[in-house]
């Protein structure tokens, strides 16, 4: 992976494992973790925000089963300058105005970073963990989606923020990862409201609902 970027962007190693990191301060010499007070922000920098259009985005959706309608509905291309090199990727806002990256190579984000919140008025709210499980949901679901408001976490830590958007909802339906942490996240909301609700089963042999719709090539 660090060769790919390496060759694609023109970085050398250490830039190259900068920018895997997301901008955290990482050489090949020390990958130790650094106290969190040594930690950078990333230094993404938004250049242009477009509909969705790339080839290579495009080819990116198709490989994660995503049709590029669903996307456009929910994304948008976003080019940006990481460590002075123009690159792009598929990017969902947040409610702060930051965007979470993804593309083929990479995983980011730019400041502020925070959870996404698409408010539609509707008496259910639909918690999910990340940008490809929301678009998963979309296709697997679309009814289902379209009536709900959505709150994408896109980082477990900002479950403590979400939780009086939780509270103040009527009815709560849960889309987590079934990985160790995102179990552990579904089972304290679990505890916290008894009006939320675990849909995981739906992909109960699977790590998240992308890796399922994938792998059962539903579409």
């Amino acid at each position: 992976m660090i060769d790919l970027v390496c060759l694609i962007s023109g970085f050398s190693v250490g830039e190259a494992l900068g920018y895997l990191s997301e901008g955290l301060p990482v050489s090949p010499s020390n990958l130790n973790f650094r106290k969190s007070s040594q930690i950078k922000e990333p230094k993404n920098k938004i250049l242009k925000v477009l509909p969705i259009g790339h080839c290579s985005l495009k080819e990116y959706l198709s490989s994660r089963k995503i049709p590029l309608h669903v996307a456009a509905t929910y994304c948008k291309e976003i080019w940006y300058e990481c460590h002075g090199k123009p690159l792009f990727a598929l990017g969902l806002k947040n409610h702060l105005g930051g965007w979470e990256l993804r593309n083929l190579y990479c995983k980011s984000s730019t400041t502020p970073k925070s959870y996404s919140y698409l408010k539609k008025g509707g008496e259910k709210l639909i918690v999910l963990e990340g940008m490809f499980d929301l678009l998963s949901l979309a296709v697997i679901a679309s009814e289902e989606i379209e009536r709900a408001d959505l709150l994408i976490l896109n980082s477990l830590s900002f479950i403590s923020e979400v939780h009086p958007i939780c509270k103040n909802s009527r009815a709560v339906t849960l889309y987590l990862d079934r990985d160790p942490s995102g179990r552990t996240a579904t089972k304290n909301l679990l505890k916290s409201y008894s009006h939320i609700k675990d849909e995981s089963s739906l992909y109960k042999n699977f790590q998240d609902l992308n890796e399922m719709l994938v792998r059962k090539q539903i579409v």
